[in-house]
């Protein structure tokens, strides 16, 4: 419903004027009545088993998880198929097909929703739906090349130019991995935050960071115990490129960088950690385009901030006798 717009003219009797809404004013509120009122938050969760290779490939292929680490994201949130799933739920940028990954955690209130991007759960695509893709003109030169091969000819030398239909050729496994790599290598190189579960007896390499193109890691290490030690690594404050060279910071909300917690809490104080370290990473970003805010909150405060200053200073920028509290603008 479109928001309407009052200023109080006599705080005695409590009178309410209407605000006079002009063009300029009106294009404000309708942006407003557009705002998202969610804060979004797209997370990518990386598992790595113990007999993992610390190469990309091998953590973008990995798919069978721990019982330890399947129990830990079935507490993060709701298990979603994508294209099933109520259309008010955010999945940060997978399509609904289901062509790019078919399942995600989704966590979500009142006023934020989380949207967790797993390695295991990605390997899990609707092919019918990928190969269909081939005509998709979002997809870059290497996914429409890899689609070309994903289905075997049933004759020898046959072109694949045109991919057939799944009933009656079958599927090139290979590709199917690699192309499923590619898709997921694009969703999860793209978020500021991602988790690292890690049960690799090795810690991760360096230039594995480097490859996932993430602001803020967090580094879980299950222990013997029912317990996990949770590190923090900031690249916020090494790169030159997409993110401003600031300070350290080891304290993140609630948390202290190296706190080894129970698993029993993990997953509630992982979600308040990434929230807030996705905030801090979307500000510490250089190349944030114009008008995008690094939370919802933002932008709608900047914009009831700018809807009030319009209206005290009128159509023609000269403030009105009846409007000079900046303050007792409300919305009804």
């Amino acid at each position: 419903m479109p928001f309407s717009l009052y200023n109080r003219v006599n705080e005695k009797i409590g009178g309410w004027e209407p605000i006079e809404v002009f063009p300029e004013l009106q294009s404000l509120i309708e942006d407003l009545d557009a705002a998202e009122i969610h804060s979004l938050h797209k997370i990518g969760v990386f598992f790595i088993p113990e007999n993992c290779e610390l190469t990309e490939k091998g953590i973008y292929r990995a798919k069978k998880s721990s019982m330890r680490f399947s129990r830990f994201i079935s507490a993060l949130g709701s298990v979603i198929n994508v294209s099933e799933c109520c259309p008010s739920y955010y999945l940060g940028g997978l399509p609904k097909t289901g062509s790019d990954g078919l399942y995600g955690i989704v966590w979500r209130d009142e006023l934020t929703q989380v949207f967790f991007q797993v390695n295991t759960l990605m390997q899990h695509v609707n092919v019918e739906a990928l190969i269909k893709s081939h005509g998709d003109s979002k997809i870059d030169s290497k996914e429409r090349e890899l689609v070309n091969k994903l289905v075997l000819p049933s004759k020898e030398g046959e072109a694949t130019n045109s991919p057939p239909q799944l009933d009656t050729y079958g599927i090139n496994q290979e590709v199917l991995a690699e192309l499923i790599q590619l898709k997921a290598k694009k969703h999860m190189n793209n978020n500021d935050v991602t988790i690292i579960w890690n049960e690799a007896k090795e810690n991760i390499p360096e230039e594995l960071f480097t490859k996932i193109n993430s602001g803020i890691f967090i580094l879980i290490r299950p222990l013997v115990t029912n317990f996990c030690k949770i590190t923090i690594k900031n690249l916020i404050n090494i790169k030159k490129g997409n993110y401003i060279s600031r300070n350290s910071r080891k304290f993140y909300g609630p948390f202290l960088d190296h706190q080894v917690v129970h698993s029993s809490y993990l997953p509630k104080l992982i979600l308040k950690l990434t929230a807030i370290a996705d905030i801090m990473a979307k500000k510490g970003k250089t190349n944030t385009p114009k008008g995008e805010y690094s939370s919802h909150f933002l932008k709608r405060a900047s914009l009831i901030k700018e809807i009030k200053r319009k209206s005290i200073t009128g159509k023609g920028g000269i403030k009105k006798a009846s409007q000079l509290i900046p303050d007792s603008t409300i919305f009804r």
